[in-house]
């Protein structure tokens, strides 16, 4: 049978309004279990994106569309399931108007990007794992402490048979036990220690928790994305960087830091994967101040809030020291190997260029008032980075951990008991100083480009419980 020819989409950067958000976000929370039911199957360990962009063949004709990227293995399934008449009733209405307008759904067959580093390594020295990551080694290149002031944007690397595996170190973080031991610890995106384990026969056509009928409803893309209209680059590698890649590293040219201790891959047991891993600080000479920008960071920027995209500053280990632009709406990302969708920032360089692997972990910085809004972990087929909240990695790592209190050395700590934390947050707000010559009321007030609220996701993860409002998963309304 001839194949059907399929429409060019091209992706254009345009403003959405804000009742079209909305309605966005109610049809989130509507099939919020529904989707993650669909999407139980082998993708989640490749991980699963679910945005809102303007597409269109022309300009003329884009309108925001329900975009998805997700392995080829459960496409089929997610297409069938917005065809069903109930569902396509609410996303595309009869007569659409401001409050309840069409939204046509766009499934890309291809997992958002891992931003991780991974190549061959000369070393003869190597670690071997097994079900767990803890306890090992972990370096950094041996110029660092020399050439920098602050570990936030070095390269960590770990070296698993004959392979180095590598990404941004965020920073320094402060924890206390419920016995009062204080410890300091680095923290990046875990998704670098992951092992890339080949798909087996019988995952190849797994069905999900929501199988649907094939012969009901056609599966068939009637679209394709115009990859040709992208235009994010690839960043300028350094000619040492450069070489790096092409060659592997050796042990010649790294410093042990210390050992992982613990990451958010481990016991996740049926539960969202925030993405972070936690290691030690055995080498003194690395116990450097937290600077990314041009200032000690000390506070935590609350997620929920702002109200407009923010100019923000990052240092990563191979796209080097970068500016762009951090969205105030969410999108929602299925994180392997956890079971429900993060909520996440989107970050666009200014530069119009592309993250690369070996990025994630970078530290997310407010380029105005020094917060710390989260850290990078992927990035999507548009060169889209996008960033998790340190507040919510911060919740997740005192439940998991079952810690007294996190913060940053110097900064405000999150208490263990979370109303209190919130309370003494919102009375330090209201008391904290403008920065140095910049008052409040001149503070510039970003345009929206189009870009921070058009990657919105219309599916959350929401499960039910008593302290809901705690979820770092949860959408507050």
């Amino acid at each position: 049978m001839t194949a059907r020819k399929k429409t060019k989409l091209q992706h254009f950067e345009i403003s959405i309004p804000k009742l079209t958000q909305d309605r966005f976000a109610d049809l989130r929370e509507l099939y919020a279990e529904t989707l993650n039911n669909l999407t139980w199957g082998v993708s989640r360990r490749r991980g699963i994106l679910m945005t809102l962009k303007v597409l269109g063949v022309s300009l003329s004709t884009a309108t925001p569309w329900v975009f998805i990227q997700c392995d080829k293995t459960i496409a089929g399934s997610v297409r069938r399931f917005f065809k069903q008449p109930s569902v396509e009733a609410d996303f595309k209405p009869a007569n659409p108007d401001a409050y309840t307008p069409r939204f046509d759904i766009y499934v890309h067959e291809l997992p958002p990007l891992p931003l991780r580093g991974k190549r061959p390594c000369k070393s003869p020295l190597h670690n071997d794992v097994n079900h767990t990551h803890e306890a090992l080694e972990v370096y950094c290149e041996e110029n660092t402490k020399l050439s920098s002031r602050s570990l936030c944007g070095s390269k960590i690397t770990v070296l698993i048979n004959d392979t180095s595996k590598s990404a941004t170190i965020g920073g320094l973080i402060s924890i206390k036990t419920k016995e009062g031991a204080y410890r300091t610890v680095g923290i990046t995106a875990g998704h670098f220690l992951a092992e890339e384990k080949p798909m087996a026969d019988t995952e190849i056509n797994e069905k999900s928790h929501l199988d649907l009928d094939a012969e009901t409803f056609d599966d068939e893309e009637e679209f394709e994305l115009d990859l040709g209209s992208l235009t994010h680059e690839t960043p300028a590698f350094s000619a040492g960087k450069a070489a790096q890649s092409e060659n592997g590293e050796t042990i010649e040219t790294l410093v042990a830091i210390g050992h992982v201790f613990k990451t958010s891959q481990n016991d996740l047991q049926h539960t969202p994967n925030l993405d972070w891993a936690l290691f030690t600080i055995e080498n003194s000479s690395f116990s450097l101040p937290n600077i990314v920008a041009s200032h000690k960071l000390i506070q935590v920027a609350d997620p929920d809030v702002r109200v407009s995209e923010r100019m923000v500053y990052l240092s990563t280990a191979m796209s080097g020291r970068i500016s762009g632009m951090l969205s105030s709406s969410w999108s929602y990302l299925m994180l392997a190997p956890g079971n429900g969708l993060v909520r996440t920032n989107t970050l666009k360089m200014l530069d119009k260029t592309a993250f690369v692997t070996g990025d994630s972990g970078a530290w997310v910085v407010d380029l105005m008032t020094n917060e710390l809004y989260g850290h990078l972990v992927a990035s999507d087929v548009f060169g889209v980075g996008y960033v998790v909240p340190m507040e919510d990695i911060f919740k997740d790592i005192q439940l998991r951990l079952s810690l007294e209190a996190i913060q940053l050395p110097g900064g405000t700590p999150r208490s263990s008991r979370p109303e209190m934390a919130e309370s003494s947050f919102l009375l330090e707000l209201i008391s904290r100083p403008a920065p140095p010559n910049v008052s409040l009321d001149r503070a510039p007030r970003y345009s929206d480009s189009g870009y921070s609220s058009m990657n919105n996701t219309p599916f959350s993860s929401r499960r039910s419980s008593p302290k809901d409002k705690d979820c770092p998963i949860s959408r507050d309304r």
